[in-house]
């Protein structure tokens, strides 16, 4: 075989390998076939940048087929700044699921302060049902400070009946 040709060969794969590792083409198709518009250059920046890129694109294809918005910039800065993109996924689909309201902000502070995010979310939770609890009895005790003495009668008729 001749030397050179095998030079051009090995050049020609390596070249062909840094491409491949700098260019992840495998998760953009990934990526492409989940729903998750992101351009390829976005991973070979984030690559460069040193980012999770695997983690971040799988991160984004959950969160996508969860209905949670989110973007890749907000999971590769959170990623950066070395907070868990995993646990921040888990975190926001079970806030989504369970109608807990939190921002994307209070999550990625409570991650990287070390908080668990589980925790967070359940004390969250019960804030927020405390909140609610608070705000029907204040409706109820309007609705029924608004109601005449004959309207309370019926009500209370309707409410026999029903059981």
């Amino acid at each position: 075989m001749n030397p050179s040709l095998l030079i051009i060969l090995l050049c020609g794969t390596f070249f062909l390998l840094m491409f491949l590792y700098f260019v992840p083409v495998n998760l953009w198709i990934t990526a492409i076939f989940s729903g998750v518009k992101i351009e390829l250059i976005q991973l070979v920046f984030m690559r460069i940048r040193k980012s999770p890129v695997k983690d971040i694109v799988n991160a984004l294809i959950i969160n996508t087929k969860a209905g949670v918005k989110i973007t890749s910039t907000d999971l590769e800065t959170h990623a950066l700044a070395g907070g868990d993109v995993n646990a921040l996924t888990k975190a926001l689909i079970k806030a989504k699921k369970e109608g807990i309201e939190v921002t994307l902000q209070e999550l990625t502070a409570q991650d990287l302060a070390g908080n668990d995010l589980m925790a967070f979310l359940e004390k969250s939770k019960s804030m927020n049902r405390s909140k609610t609890q608070d705000l029907r009895q204040s409706m109820s005790y309007k609705i029924m400070n608004d109601l005449t003495e004959d309207q309370v009668v019926e009500l209370g008729k309707f409410l026999e009946r029903m059981g």
